[in-house]
């Protein structure tokens, strides 16, 4: 036999039950958006030419900020962030092993020591110069017939 329920229960509604309620979230506001790694290196936007292998500035790329800083045309390549590229030689296939040092993350600064002839002397001199470079330019902007970096 099914169980008799008593009527007396089931004539008074059940007392109420405290459901906590989700609260809302506090909303931040937007920040600036993350710093993601590039997936490619970003260069100086420096057109380079080799000269009895060593690299000799023939130009700038549109946006390259080496030109403000002071880089010129005819300047020689001495170092690449304090490391000596004077004696590298040149690759078989015309490349010089001094760009890819220069490549780095997007917006990092790379220094450059140039060597620079002192037209201002009555003797042929060349004097040293350091530049501090943002890298901004990316190497796929780059165009690989030309030696950029």
């Amino acid at each position: 036999p099914a169980p008799q329920l008593d009527a007396a229960v089931w004539s008074t509604p059940p007392p109420p039950v405290a459901v906590p309620l989700p609260q809302p979230v506090a909303q931040k506001a937007p920040g600036p958006a993350p710093f993601v790694p590039a997936t490619q290196p970003f260069g100086l936007g420096i057109l380079w030419m080799v000269r009895n292998d060593k690299l000799v500035i023939a130009g700038f790329m549109p946006g390259s900020k080496a030109r403000d800083a002071g880089a010129r045309q005819g300047d020689i390549l001495r170092a690449v962030d304090q490391r000596d590229v004077l004696a590298l030689k040149t690759g078989p296939d015309g490349s010089h092993p001094a760009q890819s040092m220069m490549l780095g993350p997007q917006n990092s600064i790379c220094v450059l020591s140039i060597l620079r002839a002192d037209i201002n002397s009555n003797d042929t001199k060349l004097g040293g110069v350091d530049l501090a470079i943002r890298r901004i330019v990316p190497t796929s902007d780059m165009n690989a017939t030309t030696a950029a970096s």
